[in-house]
């Protein structure tokens, strides 16, 4: 496990570790706890953002398999999908080859299941609160619809 490490490049680094996560029971009962919070922090250093979103997904989906109980990775993972929705709509401005609007559909399904698998673990009160959230940004009706679509 430890030979990970030596891999310098983050993102294969980062499904590598996910990729073999249940494995780390036999070393220690909550080392795939530490791992997850390690992956949910170290998918910041993603610089593109669409990639940073589906390697959230695939955090949440390796975690719900790995310990359903566990939940601690999955309101940062939301809250930094959330911080990098500007960039989302300024990345999708420039691009030359697709509309905005088609670029941000390829996020949509991450968003839906972020928060699909945030929903399952909130009380009505922290629900309230995540749908006051996107109000603070701007062109917010990607996040508005996942978070319709999610109840």
């Amino acid at each position: 496990f430890f030979k990970l490490a030596s891999i310098r490049e983050l993102l294969p680094r980062l499904y590598l570790q996910l990729s073999i996560l249940k494995c780390n029971k036999f070393v220690s009962f909550d080392e795939h706890r530490s791992v997850l919070m390690h992956t949910t922090l170290a998918a910041r250093g993603i610089g593109d953002p669409l990639v940073a979103n589906y390697l959230r997904c695939f955090v949440c989906r390796v975690g719900a398999i790995t310990d359903p109980g566990f939940d601690s990775y999955l309101h940062p993972l939301f809250q930094d999908a959330l911080f990098i929705y500007p960039q989302i709509l300024s990345r999708g401005k420039r691009m030359k080859d697709m509309n905005i609007g088609g670029y941000c559909i390829t996020h949509t399904p991450a968003y839906d299941w972020l928060l699909s698998c945030l929903g399952q673990h909130l009380s009505p009160h922290d629900m309230e609160q995540l749908i006051a959230q996107p109000s603070e940004i701007q062109n917010n009706g990607i996040l508005l619809n996942a978070i319709l679509s999610s109840l």
